[in-house]
């Protein structure tokens, strides 16, 4: 059906799947705590983020933008509210969250054009509650429900990672968040409902329902369970089902593989383990999508019955007894592509994913947030080196020094080769002032011919970017 050339015309450059790092390393300090007293608790939260970025290309086509040689922009947001908490006997407590957002972005827009420059504004952040009940004993049972606008991540990020991307107006109004696509401060789902059960045994669960309330998501709608298996010495393994619900507004979808989520059914399996072997662990995943085809409907690839899937399998070691205590990895994820041969659509919707780490489920800064391929119809080689430093400046901590190589090739190239390149990255993580989280970033995308053939030259992609988030 759809080759990857007309899909990277679209998606790459559109609100791609990449924004929403949020707080990607930042530790959350503890809120200011404004009132403590028979059983009642009232806290001030806040997380203030900057990000200043230089990307070498330009891979946006607005019609509000001039195409550019090279991008340089910066992202601003705050986020604050309060906190509540009431507890209402020995196992009961109640709880709420109410915050809000303003963001912007300045210079030249994002380097995939999602923003032009000059956007920004402001909403309702947080708004939900819940309840809570724990069984009093130390890895007791206990239970936590709780509905309305909020961010969720399941496990790892994979499938569920927030609401992404805060994009501007650079393709249309009813995409405008304000801009701050790399940052995504406006990463809470509109509706959601969710309930989490840790059962007092090795077992445990989720049950939710999610919506998003973003244009270029097509304000589409799931709902879905998990349940695992945890073992203290071996590790996890988990089994997930995803119902999609509706899609609300195919018309506004920008991302090709949106669609699917209407009707689609998913099952994934997941987990990992040590295989008891101290500092080892191996983890993986793999989701299958399938869906019957509709009769009719207002986008093409709708039409489709869907029949596609995911997986991955990372090992990773970590020398405890070095200096810096290094850890090593290797990740290989594959995410199937769109077969143009036949009457079904196999291009993967990868969903809420989201980063909760650099390389995580963005893999990759260039790749992922700008040039693509993003998280559908690719291979994805990474090994990465994390190190933890911990050296006092201070001010505050040194906290991280890791790097990564990933390398990218498609599954189904259409006319072009099926070699993207290889993204290399450094990055450095402090911890200052206990609140303020500091990380500078430099990545390079050596291009291969596939990149070549789908943005006509083969000329080193440079990106540089500092981001600053102060946490309360």
């Amino acid at each position: 059906m759809r080759n990857f050339k007309s899909a990277a015309t679209v998606s790459a450059v559109s609100l791609s799947l990449a924004a929403g790092l949020g707080i990607v390393g930042a530790q959350n300090a503890s809120a200011v705590e404004l009132y403590n007293k028979d059983g009642t608790k009232f806290e001030f939260t806040a997380e203030i983020g900057v990000g200043l970025f230089h990307v070498t290309r330009d891979f946006g086509l607005s019609a509000l933008r001039q195409p550019l040689s090279d991008v340089s922009w910066s992202e601003g947001y705050a986020i604050m509210g309060f906190k509540l908490e009431q507890k209402l006997d020995a196992n009961w407590k109640a709880f709420g969250v109410l915050t809000g957002v303003v963001n912007g972005i300045r210079g030249q827009g994002d380097a995939i054009a999602s923003a032009i420059g000059d956007e920004g504004g402001g909403q309702v952040q947080d708004a939900y509650g819940g309840l809570e009940w724990t069984s009093g004993t130390e890895g007791g049972p206990s239970m936590k429900i709780s509905g309305g606008r909020q961010k969720w991540v399941q496990g790892d990020g994979f499938l569920i990672a927030g609401d992404q991307p805060t994009s501007g107006r650079g393709y249309g109004e009813q995409y405008d968040e304000g801009g701050s696509y790399y940052t995504n401060p406006r990463r809470v789902f509109s509706q959601t409902a969710i309930l989490n059960v840790e059962t007092g045994t090795p077992f445990r669960f989720d049950a939710y329902y999610i919506e998003s309330e973003k244009g270029q998501n097509g304000q589409r709608a799931i709902a879905g369970g998990n349940i695992e298996y945890v073992d203290k010495t071996y590790g996890m393994i988990g089994g997930q089902f995803i119902r999609g619900l509706d899609v609300e507004d195919p018309l506004n979808v920008v991302l090709p593989f949106t669609p699917a989520t209407d009707g689609m059914n998913l099952f994934s399996i997941y987990g990992n383990t040590s295989f008891g072997i101290k500092d080892f662990t191996l983890s993986g995943r793999y989701v299958d999508e399938t869906s019957d085809s509709v009769a009719s409907c207002t986008v093409a690839v709708q039409c489709a019955a869907l029949d596609a899937y995911a997986w991955y399998i990372s090992p990773s070691y970590t020398f405890s007894a070095a200096t810096w205590t290094p850890t090593l990895y290797y990740r290989f994820a594959s995410f199937s592509g769109d077969d143009p041969n036949t009457a079904d659509n196999e291009g993967y919707d990868p969903l809420f994913y989201g980063a909760t780490g650099y390389n995580t489920w963005f893999i990759g800064e260039i790749a992922a947030n700008y040039s693509g391929p993003f998280s559908s119809n690719a291979d994805v080689h990474s090994i990465g080196l994390k190190t933890a430093p911990n050296i006092d400046l201070g001010i505050g901590k040194w906290t991280g020094l890791s790097g990564y190589v990933n390398h990218y090739s498609l599954r189904e190239s259409g006319a072009n080769d099926d070699e993207i390149g290889t993204e290399l990255a450094v990055y450095a993580e402090f911890q200052l002032f206990e609140n303020l989280y500091l990380s500078p970033l430099y990545s390079v995308l050596f291009p291969g011919q596939g990149y070549q053939d789908i943005n006509g030259d083969d000329d080193n992609v440079h990106n540089f970017q500092v981001l600053g988030i102060l946490t309360y």
